[in-house]
């Protein structure tokens, strides 16, 4: 998959470099063909499954359990379980399935799920843990608990009573005891799930081990597919990216505009409390915000104001062309809104539906403010860069008007911080 990513990455940007790829108004059949149109045009299910067969999946469990050793209320339960997992094919749902019913079957204060990248077990997803232990949850893979699970291929529980729980003090949450069990393929862990504290200050027992043992057969293999199907949609939105950014690279003032708006998009989105699925929507809304633009002429894409006549038309209409691009790629369809509706104004003045207020989506507000401070903290032609604080002043002066003033207090917060 990588490798076909890389081939589509390179035709569609070498075509982009020798200025016919955007020209082209066929240009996202073009891209669809160098990706593999069979791809693209699978959608979400189709494509979740296509990946997930080209990897082999967990075919080992650490634990065999018997029913008989399971709360019988607890098995009954679990039919639902696997219909839930079963029907998930987007990655945020899976996780949540998974952390929701480790919740309720555990009946634990905090559990959470660790994906091995660049060496160590990282914070995937997770339940009661506050931001600042989410950000700091991450296990070396050479650590010993984590030997002793890929040798013995069984959980590991841990109380008071155990020097190894320390290894968890980083966490601001006051952890009392833990359980961890292994996601495996063959010898290696590709994941972790993690649960602590017994709710009600109670204690594991044996058939809480016994149940996480359990619960690891079902997960294991929809956690797999679900990392399997992430890395694959990443894969497809990072050449759609590399494109974006091959042709700002080519329009004086623009190289890296879109990446600076999905920082600071991102940074705004977690100052207005936005949890982890609607940050992730935001960010790749905010990476391809201006792909709408590739459907206008140069002259066009970075205009003050609106023109007049046949161009009019093609600047109210970019954010269109954009989406009607994106909706092959089922994956991105809540980002979809953010990107039709940035170019809205709070007072219902702009375009392409003349929203106002609260009807226009959050995230679009954020990624007009984000894009209206990097276009004019830059040099563009004819348009010479301007100080941040002028630039603050005068996005303030706008609230009510062109943004939303809920968003302008989060973007000066951003900014007091010392993000740009």
């Amino acid at each position: 998959m990588d490798s076909l990513f890389t081939l589509a990455a390179a035709t569609a940007t070498q075509s982009a470099s020798a200025g016919g790829f955007f020209g082209d108004p066929n240009w996202i059949q073009i891209l669809s063909g160098a990706i593999g149109g069979a791809v693209l045009a699978m959608g979400g299910g189709a494509l979740f499954n296509y990946v997930a067969a080209q990897m082999a999946p967990p075919t080992e469990i650490p634990t065999t359990i018997s029913p008989s050793s399971i709360d019988s209320r607890r098995w009954e339960a679990l039919p639902a379980l696997i219909g839930k997992l079963t029907k998930s094919s987007e990655p945020n749902q899976v996780f949540r399935v998974i952390l929701e019913s480790t919740k309720e079957q555990m009946d634990c204060e905090y559990c959470a799920l660790l994906i091995l990248r660049d060496g160590f077990y990282q914070f995937e997803a997770g339940i009661g843990l506050c931001e600042e232990s989410r950000q700091a949850f991450k296990l070396d893979a050479k650590n010993g608990l984590v030997d002793f699970m890929r040798t013995k291929a069984k959980s590991v529980a841990l109380n008071r009573s155990d020097r190894q729980l320390q290894d968890f003090n980083f966490l601001r949450e006051p952890i009392s005891e833990v359980i961890i069990t292994p996601m495996r393929t063959g010898d290696n862990i590709f994941a972790l799930l993690f649960v602590a504290n017994k709710a009600n200050m109670g204690t594991f027992k044996k058939e809480d081990f016994d149940m996480m043992g359990f619960l690891t057969m079902p997960f294991a293999l929809a956690l797999y597919q679900a990392i399997t199907f992430k890395r694959a949609q990443g894969g497809i939105v990072n050449t759609i990216v590399e494109i974006i950014t091959n042709n700002e690279n080519n329009v004086p003032g623009c190289t890296g505009h879109s990446e600076r708006v999905a920082r600071m998009a991102e940074a705004m989105g977690k100052e207005l409390r936005m949890n982890e699925s609607e940050l992730e929507t935001l960010r790749s809304a905010a990476l391809l915000h201006d792909l709408g633009k590739f459907s206008m002429p140069t002259e066009l894409r970075f205009c003050e104001t609106l023109p007049e006549g046949k161009d009019r038309e093609l600047v109210m209409n970019q954010d269109k062309a954009a989406v009607m691009w994106l909706k092959p790629l089922g994956f991105v369809e809540k980002a979809l809104p953010l990107i039709l509706h940035h170019h809205e104004r709070y007072d219902g003045s702009g375009f392409p539906s003349g929203m106002r207020g609260p009807a226009i989506p959050l995230g679009a507000m954020v990624i007009a403010v984000a894009e209206t401070f990097d276009l004019l903290t830059h040099d563009r032609p004819g348009q010479p860069k301007r100080p941040p604080l002028e630039v603050k002043t005068y996005i303030e002066s706008l609230a009510n008007s062109k943004f939303d003033p809920q968003v302008i207090r989060a973007f000066n917060a951003i900014l007091e911080k010392g993000g740009k």
